[in-house]
């Protein structure tokens, strides 16, 4: 799971984590919790959009369904998609991480992050 995951995250913020070492990086990407106890996001629901030049960058809210009969515990799961080339390739930060200026400091963030 932490392969995947990677995979789809910001790369700046993927490389900040490795410099502070192996297990920063496999303590941030560490999903292996809410994958067995059956969390799955749904529902995404385009909150906010902005671009510039070939950036796009998308505010998500998603639900979050636990266990396997599909009951939604909650909405605001909050995710942003983020593109570098007008939309080929798309990477993913957690509201967490895109608001805190002092994660992935290289990203110049275009949505308002109150």
């Amino acid at each position: 799971m932490v392969v995947g995951l990677v995979g789809f995250t910001h790369p700046d913020y993927v490389r900040e984590l490795k410099q502070q070492g192996d297990s920063v990086l496999l303590k941030q990407m560490d999903c292996s919790e809410d994958y067995q106890q059956g969390i799955k996001y749904s529902d995404p629901t385009l909150r906010n959009t902005q671009t510039s030049d070939d950036t796009i960058h998308v505010y998500y809210e998603l639900d979050i369904e636990k266990g396997t009969d599909g009951t939604k515990q909650r909405r605001a799961e909050g995710l942003y998609a983020i593109s570098e080339d007008d939309g080929k390739t798309w990477f993913f930060l957690s509201k967490e991480v895109y608001r805190n200026k002092q994660a992935c400091k290289s990203l110049h963030r275009l949505l308002d992050i109150h």
